[in-house]
């Protein structure tokens, strides 16, 4: 009698690798070997976005179903890199701030039909380290397509990487005619959004401000998701790197990436905006 361990050590998958479905798995390990961080979807996604590319080797090739891919992904032992969450034993207490008002609540699935679409927006700060320099980047998402609006970079964690951001937010919705007064900006307790000049700009601007909870990253968790992302999935391919500026370079990449190859059905497919350091 076999052991459950011995049974999962010898366990041999039913479904095999056809012959007439090798032309599909040399496409996956070509997407696979440059995305090594995409899972079945982002794949079946890419595929089918370079299927309608006049420009791709693959126009007007044949559809190949999602279910299948992840099939022969799981043959071949591929799979993207999977964020493991990190549970904190020692959890400090929420404080309830009376000082600004939290307009969003965590209704972050029904905040469409609150809100509308463009209307709630949310920001943080996140830092990298990598080849002994520290940086800092700055995002604006949008609330409902979670498409990133701006991203900024700077060495200085102040108020003036915030306003770059704030200034970039602004000159790409009036180009898309989408600035209107009382949008929402939605952020955590950073010193930097209490600073002067970021009030200043909001009232300026008419756009309210929000923030959750001190010590509470679930009231800004569709931005810290993203960032979260980008360091667990990114810094797993340090090796690949091969100084600061090529780290930066396909940091941008990623983020033009994310806005053009989004899995949700729910948005559509944007272009990164310009994006200065």
């Amino acid at each position: 009698m076999q052991t459950l361990y011995r049974r999962f050590k010898n366990y041999k998958p039913k479904w095999l690798i056809r012959e007439k479905d090798k032309w599909i798995v040399k496409i996956i390990k070509t997407i696979w070997s440059s995305h090594q961080d995409f899972g079945y979807r982002r794949i079946y996604k890419y595929y089918e976005i370079a299927r309608k590319d006049r420009n791709s080797k693959w126009y007007n090739s044949e559809k190949i179903g999602i279910n299948k891919i992840q099939k022969l992904m799981s043959c071949l032992g591929l799979q993207g890199f999977v964020r493991k969450s990190n549970r904190s034993i020692n959890r400090q207490k929420t404080i309830r701030s009376d000082a600004i008002v939290d307009q969003v609540r965590r209704r972050f699935q029904s905040i469409k039909d609150i809100y509308g679409q463009n209307k709630v927006f949310y920001t943080d700060v996140t830092v990298h380290k990598i080849f002994g320099v520290k940086f800092y980047q700055s995002t604006i998402i949008e609330a409902t397509s979670r498409r990133i609006i701006d991203v900024k970079f700077s060495h200085k964690n102040d108020a003036e990487l915030i306003l770059r951001n704030m200034k970039g937010f602004k000159k790409l919705l009036i180009k898309e005619k989408l600035w209107k007064d009382n949008l929402i900006m939605h952020s955590d307790h950073g010193s930097v959004y209490f600073s002067k000049k970021y009030q200043e700009w909001t009232h300026k601007n008419k756009t309210t401000i929000s923030m959750g909870r001190t010590y509470s990253c679930s009231d800004n968790v569709i931005i810290e998701v993203f960032h979260s992302l980008i360091k667990k999935w990114k810094y797993k391919l340090r090796k690949n790197f091969t100084s600061f500026k090529d780290y930066l370079k396909k940091l941008i990449y990623w983020c033009s990436e994310y806005n053009y190859l989004k899995t949700q059905n729910k948005s559509k497919f944007y272009y990164q905006p310009l994006i200065k350091f």
